[in-house]
């Protein structure tokens, strides 16, 4: 019985410990294992080395060039930079100026029609470091 329990509290451990891991914010204080992912600044991050955050160092993804990198902007499947012509289906995700976003809603990014992520905030929403909640997935495209 007992043994039981401990396998079913591990088991929600591990849940909790798979979610945290997921890309979410950059924040000191936290160890990062190289390959790690983290959201700063509406930018995508991928960790070069393992190392810790050190509280008050200013190792932020933007300002430590040697403990992080730009994650890649492009997918084997078509890429993740936004583009006119495209049909993108709700959830997909994409990086426009150097920001991430989040589509709202399928549609086709008609040519001419203006709607970037920054100018349609109805079809686009902007993925802020605070908000590791949303777990977009890379757009595929036509």
């Amino acid at each position: 019985m007992m043994a039981s329990i401990r396998l079913q509290v591990m088991g929600l451990l591990l849940g909790v410990t798979g979610v945290v891991m997921a890309a979410g914010s950059w924040r000191e204080g936290v160890v990062y294992r190289q390959g790690d992912r983290v959201f700063f600044d509406g930018r995508e991050y991928v960790a070069i080395q393992g190392h810790e955050a050190v509280k008050g160092a200013g190792w932020t993804p933007a300002q430590a060039p040697s403990l992080w990198q730009l994650a890649p902007q492009h997918a084997a499947a078509g890429g993740s930079a936004w583009r006119e012509g495209r049909h993108y289906r709700r959830g997909d995700r994409v990086s426009y100026r150097g920001k991430v976003y989040v589509a709202r809603q399928e549609h086709d990014a008609q040519p001419g029609a203006g709607w970037n992520p920054e100018q349609a905030a109805s079809l686009w929403e902007y993925v802020p470091a605070d908000r590791p909640g949303i777990s977009p997935r890379p757009a595929l495209g036509k």
